[in-house]
């Protein structure tokens, strides 16, 4: 990868993987100049192959926050940044910025803010519909951390977009979400009290309303900072354990089908050609993660 980062966005148009933000400093320390801005872009062959990466217009610093394409558009939603000097107490404000960076004239435009600064959630787009659920809102050194109890959705497609907001059923972040068939899953992540569930809570997009699915495996955790992506119609999840997850709906529990040979968090799940998943990015115990794996998931 260009940069070594962490806690940043990815999509994949058009069989490019796109890079935009994360965290670029030491583990938990955040000051300004740690987040980065950068938006870079890899065109994959089609056996699989990566070529060298592009630089592209980068665009408003921030980590925690995600990248979603829709059509030949990439959407960056929300994220975090620091105010301080790296010798100065963190002081850390989340952003309702969200911005279009339209692929074929290569420009940023401004879109429909969010409603409040969110960070550290996660977004997806299902149906011309970007979601974005999770996530907190942090507002300086006096404003402290309001953890955020609502989904929010707007149709990308309306002559006037706007945001709804729909509750859910927990306060979680760095929870990752996927969305499959009408179905926007949300999985694991950490509470307000300091918990990392593996509960997955699934949300009826037709419906408007949450159900669950079978929790994640437990282990230390397993559902914290992870990535979901759905992908030849089924459901994908890998965390810091180091196994690709794939949710057998007949069955109602998860197995394993690859195995990472680095075992990582806070890095995103794309997906790649017909039959392949990628891995990319994140950290574990000894550092960030600056490489990507390319996985084939077994038949679960």
């Amino acid at each position: 990868m260009p940069e070594a980062v962490t806690s940043f966005g990815a999509a994949v148009v058009d069989d490019s993987i796109h890079v935009f933000g994360g965290h670029k400093g030491e583990r938990h320390q955040y000051y300004l100049g740690s987040a980065s801005g950068a938006l870079h872009r890899l065109r994959i062959h089609a056996e699989g192959d990566g070529s060298a990466w592009e630089t592209l217009p980068e665009h408003v610093p921030a980590q925690g926050t995600a990248l979603v394409a829709h059509g030949s558009s990439l959407y960056r939603v929300g994220g975090m940044a620091a105010r301080n000097t790296r010798d100065e107490k963190s002081d850390l404000h989340s952003q309702s910025l969200v911005a279009r960076f339209d692929l074929q004239s290569g420009a940023w435009s401004d879109f429909v803010p969010l409603p409040e600064p969110r960070s550290s959630h996660d977004a997806v787009v299902l149906e011309d519909t970007l979601y974005v659920v999770g996530g907190w809102t942090l507002a300086g050194v006096a404003g402290g951390a309001t953890w955020r109890d609502s989904l929010l959705r707007i149709r990308l497609t309306d002559s006037v977009p706007q945001w709804e907001t729909v509750p859910q059923p927990f306060r979680r972040r760095a929870l990752a979400i996927a969305g499959l068939n009408d179905q926007l899953y949300c999985l694991g992540g950490i509470d307000h009290d300091g918990e990392t569930p593996v509960e997955v809570a699934v949300f009826d997009t037709r419906r408007g309303t949450w159900s669950k699915a079978p929790d994640l495996p437990e282990g230390p955790m397993n559902g914290f900072g992870g990535s979901a992506i759905a992908h030849d119609g089924h459901l994908f999840f890998s965390g810091l354990k180091g196994e690709l997850l794939q949710l057998d709906p007949v069955q109602g529990r998860w197995r394993a089908v690859e195995t990472l040979r680095h075992a990582r968090f806070f890095h995103r799940l794309l997906p790649l050609g017909a039959s392949h998943v990628v891995a990319l990015g994140g950290e574990r115990s000894d550092g960030k993660r600056p490489d990507m794996e390319v996985l084939k998931p077994r038949a679960a």
